[in-house]
């Protein structure tokens, strides 16, 4: 099988209507995933504090040597500033450090306090899901060649109390320092800046230079990520305890942590503002149950609520004037072949495609992430076929459905085909292996897996089902590549070449089905060492089709992540970006009519 290292190496058609009947489908489905969720799937709740209006100036300019950094978007003019919002988080973050974060409440919660050398733009006009860097604490970067970052401080950056001075470069290089040694197994740790980073100078304090191992293209949004480089002071330990407490440069200062939830007041001596953030108060409240939080929300006490299928209906007669987004994901879900076993049936590429013609997607869509409830809501959602990037990310995925015939015909559902190609490839009898997924994701990953052992038992592959411990099993053996059979495998990797370096390269912890083939990896090598950012774009198409041809990984469907907003609610569609990001890059620009 190509992809594999080298410890690795029955027919029964039926019609449609029997694939995915059987799963009873409880109201269990969420946008709350426990990893999956960020800012922008939490719950924000508002209040009737209205300051009169005020007239923002346009943000200070900044100059942008490298052609990959726009410029910072302008405010909308006329806002009403003050008030809070009030958020809903899932689960409580148990720790404020960045750097020992494992779920995406302890993510959401650092990121509103603490700086990135640089962002991800947002704003009227922007691309909904965007890949473009904007300054966050840099003032400007530089690239003079291609293994080489130069990046400026803003000199208004600085940290809150009790520190409460101006960000240096001594605290980038100790931030450098302190994520690159973060827990093996941390799910939202950015491994690629351990990977790429040779060398980081500080020829004087408001400078900072990033040797590479190798030319990266994608390296500013490796600093963008809000998984990875967030700026704390090198006294944190000393001054502070970074657990209980945060002394960011971000646009929100902590307040409180407390068993109910984290409060915070707006940083007027944010180097964004001075007029951001528009709020005056952040209360991110623990709600652990997603359906108190539509309940809330129909009772007005809410300004955003994570919605599910079901919801929609009672939503649109109960709140008059409501928005319901519909947010293209930015996860895959794969079923992931184990690399452990020289002689397992998938070794062929055959089996691998007849595992993918067994899946019905469109079923699936409807039974996991309820399409069909969506439509009889009032909304219009799309039938999307994830290929092996997450179809939210625009511009970079290929949609399966706009593939060649002979690519799509490996998506299409079609039993008596994926039949035909077992008996082919010497499993006509079928074959049983073990089947692992974790119970620590909510929504529609859990049911997906149960549909994939249903609708394989159509063409004789029989699943024996292992439901993992999320954290000591899953993150730790299964996502590595430590388990046999097939897995489900949920990825959010953030920039799209990062899904394909970290998912097919040799070594990268997570390649999880341990591929090893040698063409794909050559592609993988070529579009990271590009620079020119249309060239590179091009190349993660093509990469596309190669992945469709060796069906490696086995691409399940995604629905999107459906969030509702009160009718008072500004600026929260016009200002859209990427999960935990959003602190920095869409909640300083939210307020209330």
């Amino acid at each position: 099988m190509p992809g594999t290292d080298d410890r690795s190496r029955g027919s029964r058609p039926s019609s449609s209507a029997r694939a995915g009947r059987r799963l009873s489908r409880r109201r269990v489905l969420t946008s709350f995933g426990v990893v999956s969720a960020g800012l922008a799937a939490s719950v924000l709740v508002g209040c009737d504090e209205r300051p009169p209006s005020v007239s923002v100036p346009q943000p200070r300019a900044s100059a942008t040597p490298d052609a990959s950094v726009t410029a910072a978007a302008s405010p909308t003019p006329s806002i009403r500033r003050g008030g809070t919002w009030r958020m809903a988080l899932p689960a409580d973050p148990g720790s404020l450090d960045p750097y020992a974060v494992t779920n995406a409440s302890a993510s959401a919660a650092v990121a509103a306090s603490y700086s990135r050398l640089l962002a991800y733009e947002a704003g009227p006009g922007k691309a909904r899901v965007s890949f473009n860097t904007v300054p966050d604490a840099a003032e400007f970067t530089q690239a003079p060649d291609a293994r080489t970052f130069i990046v400026r401080l803003n000199s208004l950056a600085k940290f809150t109390a009790p520190v409460s001075r101006a960000i240096t470069s001594t605290d980038v290089k100790h931030s450098y320092e302190r994520a690159i040694t973060r827990p093996d197994g941390v799910a939202a740790s950015e491994p690629r800046l351990r990977d790429l980073v040779e060398a980081i100078e500080t020829p004087d304090e408001r400078t900072v230079t990033f040797r590479l191992k190798r030319p990266h293209g994608a390296f500013p949004q490796v600093l963008a990520d809000a998984r990875g480089l967030l700026l704390v002071p090198r006294e944190t330990g000393q001054a502070f305890d970074p657990a209980r407490r945060m002394a960011g440069s971000g646009p929100f200062v902590l307040q409180n942590y407390e068993a109910t939830g984290l409060t915070y007041t707006r940083n007027a001596a944010w180097h964004l503002g001075p007029d951001r953030p528009f709020i005056d108060s952040v209360s991110m409240s623990f709600v652990r149950d997603a359906s108190d939080a539509v309940r809330q929300f129909l009772a007005g006490s809410l300004d955003t609520a994570a919605l599910t299928s079901a919801d929609v209906k009672r939503v649109r007669e109960g709140v008059k004037g409501v928005v319901i987004d519909q947010t293209p994901p930015l996860r895959i879900q794969n079923i992931t072949f184990s690399g452990l076993d020289n002689e397992a049936p998938w070794r062929d590429v055959r089996v691998r495609r007849a595992v993918s013609m067994a899946i019905n997607r469109d079923a699936m869509l409807d039974e996991s992430f309820g399409l069909k409830e969506m439509k009889a809501g009032g909304l219009d959602p799309v039938y999307t076929w994830d290929g092996f990037l997450p179809w939210g990310i625009t511009g970079y995925s290929v949609d399966a459905k706009q593939m060649t015939p002979e690519r799509l015909a490996s998506f299409k559902f079609n039993l008596s085909e994926a039949s035909r190609l077992l008996s082919a490839a010497g499993w006509s009898s079928g074959f049983g292996v073990e089947w692992h997924y974790t119970g620590g994701f909510r929504g529609g990953y859990p049911l997906n897996a149960r549909l994939v052992a249903q609708h394989l038992r159509e063409v004789n592959i029989n699943l024996r089902t292992t439901v993992e411990d999320y954290g000591e099993v899953y993150l730790r053996g299964t996502v590595p590549g430590n388990f046999r059979g097939m897995a489900s495998i949920s990825q959010a990797l953030g920039e799209p070449g990062n899904y394909l370096e970290a998912m097919y390269l040799p070594g990268s912890r997570q390649n999880s089905g341990r591929l090893n083939d040698p063409r794909l990896t050559e592609l993988v090598q070529k579009i990271s060492g590009n620079t020119n950012h249309e060239e590179r774009r091009q190349q993660i198409l093509d990469v596309q089709g190669y992945l469709a041809d060796q069906m490696l990984n086995v691409p399940l469907p995604n629905g999107p992540m459906l969030t509702a907003y009160q009718p008072s609610a500004r600026n929260v569609m016009e200002y859209q970006s990427q999960g935990v990001s959003a602190a920095v890059d869409q909640l300083p620009y939210y307020w209330k009519a």
